[in-house]
């Protein structure tokens, strides 16, 4: 992974969500003091200290901070009640953080904040960079509202919108979801031709490393490769690569599993470039889908 360098060394750097996918492997960047934002109890394990949501004003001064906080969209069929956990983990875990960084006598450098490509909609047709407009539907409301509540911050210090692809990692999230190791297969929905935009883990680390060293972004920024690919495509790369046996699900079965508006939501895709950070020279390790399963 990319280290981040600074002047005077070490960074300490403030994650919420800390303990997820990507903020643990945000957290493995060596070179710097972390402090992950916790419901436990506070502890310290190293360079990594854990703070209780309740006890934030320990933490007298940092860097950067960074909330990725909220609950897993895909983890339970959605209801009324999931829909509200949603939105509530979101926006109330920024929230927290907005008014952390504002009671912070020396402001971080920067403040990046999750949000998701969900937030163009679905369209299985259009390309969209960090210019494009809102989508409509669940997702897009969602991620609008989180985006609204993060950029309470930008009158306090520059302020980046992390607008997360599918992320692959062989340690979970997406591709958990779409592989079955015991049967080794891998699944794609429907008639496999939607767009499916994603970012190698390693890619997104070191995405993040780039944006906290160059000053001059601000603003969402896509985190996704610059390669999207079809469900179908997705599944037929991993397929040769790991020698797994591909299977399409039916989108009635789909349906049945997930719900209506879930699955159009979850299964239909967005077609997204990484226009700002391209225009910034980042290099991705794993611009093609072909490298970035072979590296999982």
């Amino acid at each position: 992974y990319l280290i981040v360098k600074r002047l005077d060394s070490l960074m300490d750097i403030v994650v919420s969500g800390g303990t997820g996918l990507i903020g643990k492997a945000i957290t493995e960047i060596p070179g710097n003091n972390y402090f992950i934002i916790t419901r436990g109890g506070s502890r310290t394990e190293g360079n990594i200290s854990f703070v209780n949501w309740n006890e934030l004003e320990k933490i007298r001064r940092c860097d950067v901070v960074i909330t990725l906080s909220g609950f897993n969209i895909g983890s339970k069929r959605w209801n009324h009640k999931i829909k509200e956990e949603i939105i509530r983990s979101r926006i109330e875990s920024t929230r927290t953080m907005v008014k952390f960084i504002a009671s912070l006598e020396e402001k971080p450098d920067v403040f990046l904040s999750g949000s998701a490509i969900g937030y163009y909609g679905y369209d299985d047709n259009s390309t969209f960079d960090e210019s494009s407009p809102p989508g409509t539907g669940f997702l897009a409301e969602l991620a609008n509202a989180w985006e609204d509540e993060a950029l309470k911050a930008s009158k306090l210090t520059r302020t980046v919108l992390l607008r997360t692809s599918n992320v692959l990692s062989s340690r979970g999230g997406f591709l958990s979801r779409i592989m079955n190791t015991r049967s080794r297969r891998v699944y794609y929905f429907g008639s496999g031709v939607q767009p499916v935009s994603w970012i190698h883990l390693e890619d997104y680390v070191s995405a993040v490393s780039f944006l906290i060293e160059n000053e001059t972004i601000s603003g969402p920024v896509n985190m996704a490769s610059p390669s999207p690919v079809s469900f179908s495509e997705l599944a037929g790369i991993i397929s040769k690569e790991k020698g797994y046996k591909t299977m399409r699900i039916p989108d009635l079965i789909g349906h049945i599993i997930l719900g209506s508006e879930m699955y159009r939501e979850l299964m239909s895709g967005q077609k997204v470039i990484p226009k700002k950070l391209l225009d910034s020279g980042f290099q991705f390790k794993y611009p093609d889908i072909e490298s970035a399963v072979r590296n999982l």
